[in-house]
């Protein structure tokens, strides 16, 4: 538990001489007063005092004198100035070694949070995917953590480690190290401990999804890319970014994620961990995919709209997704296409539902009417799936060739699978295998 509290390697070694005086000699003290007491009730004091009366009794009594000062000096102090020596010559303690090996402070992994960069980028935030209608307990949590590594991509070696604890908001926050073990420096564990491999990060990707504005995240890789404090990314630091996925995830309990990097090839942890939000059990909307830790929704599911933070509205049916209004489709489900019409004779406002296209086996049927038209159960197809060829500008048939991809009519063959060559024939064009080793 000393270990877990220091970073110095001296300091648990005074730690630990200290606390053996101290406790040694509040034992002494309080068994001499208690002898004290006791002997005041005596009349007299006896001490007996044995002395050698032989030569062979004296050398006994001068070779226990010297096995006990060797036991109980010696050797202790030998071995105290050994730990010493070592620890500062190596900069290492023993004991260390024999828990992890050599391992030293070089080439740290520094997490994003602890840059201080513009935006507050890049704070360790942590999302609950919804698997099912509302909240349940069986819920992921995910958990998006970058770094930056001293080592490129393409590097040998093992990529670095990130290790993560879900640790009680009401506990004191947790040293590298401690996150490093799972549980903190009075022996208490984490409620949740893991470890997961980084992969390498598109940052400016990235920080899109995250919901960052263009200026803001140029403004980030201005304050990365320069080369005061060592940073300088990709010349000297290189992004990495640890998913980390947790489920069941144990909602009776307020906890945060701490989550640190170790360097595989030194074993140097990062100086400081990366915390995220506390995590409470708040229900997430019905029909969302992603909640935030406070139920508010992030994503709707597929044939639903993001209205506000705690609704997910419904498409109108066989639509995959309505961005703008509930009422306006803009991708409409499989073996449905988007029918485009006016709403009134000025062509301002436009309507576009979902219809069933009149055939199947096609990829595309969207239409556009120019006049305000009653909508048609289903619209003539526009092209066709792979195989298969358009017949008479509306149904789509299999090609007769098995090795055709796109064909027109169902005979004539206009495209072939990657091996096979298009033959010119008059009769219907075919596919004919190339040669060996041969793709096109």
């Amino acid at each position: 538990h000393l270990i877990l509290s220091r970073q110095n390697p001296i300091e648990p070694l005074w730690i630990t001489y200290y606390v053996f005086m101290t406790l040694n000699f509040d034992n002494m003290l309080v068994k001499f007063i208690m002898y004290v007491r006791t002997m005041q009730r005596a009349t007299t004091w006896k001490v007996p005092i044995l002395e050698p009366d032989t030569p062979s009794s004296q050398r006994r009594a001068q070779r226990s004198n010297c096995a006990q000062k060797v036991v109980v000096l010696w050797i202790p102090l030998v071995l105290a100035a050994s730990v010493n020596i070592f620890s500062r010559v190596f900069n290492v303690l023993p004991m260390t070694i024999l828990r992890y090996g050599f391992v030293s402070n070089h080439r740290p992994v520094v997490m994003f949070s602890s840059l201080s960069l513009p935006a507050g980028c890049c704070p360790t935030v942590a999302s609950i995917n919804s698997t099912a209608s509302g909240f349940t307990g069986d819920d992921v949590v995910s958990v998006s953590v970058p770094c930056l590594a001293r080592d490129a991509p393409e590097d040998s070696g093992p990529p670095p480690m990130v290790y993560w604890v879900a640790w009680s908001s009401h506990a004191s926050s947790p040293s590298s190290l401690q996150v490093r073990e799972g549980r903190g420096s009075d022996g208490s564990k984490a409620v949740l401990s893991g470890r997961v491999a980084v992969s390498p990060l598109e940052l400016m990707t990235w920080m899109q999804r995250q919901g960052y504005e263009a200026q803001q995240i140029q403004d980030v890789f201005e304050k990365l890319l320069q080369d005061e404090g060592g940073v300088a990314m990709y010349k000297q630091t290189f992004p990495y970014l640890a998913n980390i996925q947790i489920c069941p995830f144990p909602w009776n309990e307020e906890v945060a994620i701490y989550a640190i990097a170790e360097n595989q090839k030194t074993g140097a942890l990062s100086p400081r961990p990366a915390v995220s939000n506390v995590l409470h059990s708040r229900q997430c909307p019905a029909n969302c995919e992603i909640c935030s830790h406070l139920g508010q929704c992030q994503k709707c599911k597929e044939g639903y709209r993001y209205e506000d933070e705690r609704t997910c509205e419904a498409c109108t049916e066989d639509c995959l997704i309505c961005e703008k209004d509930s009422s306006q489709c803009s991708e409409c489900k499989v073996g449905f296409g988007l029918f485009t019409y006016p709403r009134t004779d000025q062509q301002t406002d436009q309507v576009s539902v979902c219809v069933a296209c009149g055939s199947a086996n096609c990829k595309n049927c969207d239409h556009q009417s120019l006049s305000t038209i009653e909508v048609p159960l289903n619209v003539p197809c526009l092209a066709c799936e792979p195989g298969f060829g358009l017949v008479d500008h509306s149904r789509c048939e299999k090609c007769t060739d098995p090795h055709c991809l796109d064909c027109h009519g169902s005979g004539n063959c206009t495209q072939c699978e990657v091996g096979f060559a298009l033959l010119q024939d008059p009769a219907g064009n075919k596919c004919d295998p190339c040669g060996p080793a041969c793709l096109s």
